[in-house]
C-alpha cells in the first residue's frame, strides 16, 4: 500500500510503503537485472515525481543502489529507499539494447 499526502503549498509529504511492497519492488530489481528486462520506476518528488524505465545493470546492495541504464549509453543511479519508490512495472518481455 502506498500513501502520498498532499502537504502545504502543493508540496507532497514523503510515500510510505509497506515492507511486503518494498520486497515485491525488491524482487522486479532483481529479475530486470538477472533477466536483462526493462521496468519503470516511479521517483517520489515532492512537487512532481520522476519516471524511468531502463534495464538494472548493477545493483549495490551495501549502499542499497542501483545503475538504471535508461538509453544507449545513458544511465542514472538511484538508491533504493523506501521513501523515493511510489511504483513499479516490469515490461513481459526481455529488451535488448547495449548498456
Amino acid at each position: 500500500m502506498v500513501f502520498v499526502i498532499t502537504g502545504i503549498e502543493g508540496r507532497k509529504d514523503r510515500t510510505t510503503l509497506d515492507p511486503q511492497e518494498m520486497e515485491l519492488i525488491e524482487q522486479a530489481l532483481a529479475e530486470s537485472f538477472h533477466e536483462h528486462r526493462a521496468l519503470t520506476v516511479r521517483l517520489f518528488d515532492e512537487y512532481e515525481d520522476t519516471e524511468l524505465t531502463g534495464i538494472v545493470v548493477l545493483i549495490h546492495t551495501f549502499r542499497r543502489e542501483i545503475k538504471l541504464s535508461i538509453s544507449e549509453g545513458g544511465w542514472q543511479w538511484i538508491k533504493i529507499d523506501e521513501n523515493c519508490f511510489c511504483s513499479l512495472n516490469l515490461f513481459s518481455k526481455r529488451t535488448m539494447w547495449p548498456y
